[in-house]
């Protein structure tokens, strides 16, 4: 802001745009001639984007002279992550163990750590619960379900990933169909004949599928 006048004057700032921007001096005097910088504090909240209009109005004391200065900021969306589980829907048989792969990705623009939940029966975990992931980076979780012999049905299984100060998250779910052990383990036997006749002293076989 310059004085561009003949004497020494006080000026007032009036600034015109969203909340997360403000002015760090609303009044300053300057002498004939002096220049002085203030600063135009922009701090978006996580989730804030796109193009936004401000204004800062000067004014004297006097309110006899005025300015605009209009200026436009883009807002860039820093700040993302995914979450993928290999599949949307898996069956898994009772008593036994199977594990899936989940991949987190930071999808922002500067280095973030993460805190990861599972949210799901108190059979299923994952292999950690915190990361901490460059621009762009990626790593793979262990997913393991290891239902009792007892369980059975339909569950969802959620995995939660939050940054560290819990500004943003992702998250993916994974629909488990707990089969029981019949249905696991089905044999079937069939007999291509139900009646055969053998005579003495010879030798028959019988197909069996199973």
């Amino acid at each position: 802001i310059s004085n561009v006048g003949t004497t020494k004057n006080t000026y007032n700032l009036e600034l015109g745009g969203p909340s997360w921007i403000v002015l760090d001096k609303s009044s300053l005097t300057l002498n004939a001639g002096q220049i002085f910088s203030i600063n135009l504090i922009a701090s978006p909240d996580y989730g804030v984007a796109g193009d936004y209009d401000i204004s800062i109005t000067v004014v004297d004391a006097e309110g006899k002279q005025g300015f605009i200065q209009p200026l436009k900021i883009n807002v860039k969306d820093c700040h993302s992550a995914s979450v993928a589980i290999e599949q949307e829907e898996a069956d898994v048989c009772a008593a036994l163990t199977k594990t899936f792969n989940v991949a987190v990705t930071n999808d922002g623009e500067q280095k973030d750590s993460f805190d990861v939940s599972l949210f799901g029966p108190s059979w299923t975990s994952l292999d950690k619960g915190s990361l901490e992931l460059n621009k762009g980076g990626k790593e793979n979780l262990i997913l393991t379900a290891s239902p009792s012999i007892n369980e059975k049905g339909g569950h969802d299984v959620n995995v939660l990933v939050e940054s560290s100060d819990k500004g943003y998250s992702g998250e993916d779910t994974l629909k488990l169909n707990v089969l029981t052990q019949q249905q696991c383990y089905n044999p079937n036997i069939i007999l291509q004949e139900n009646f055969v006749s053998i005579p003495q002293e010879s030798q028959t076989t019988i197909p069996i599928t199973v």
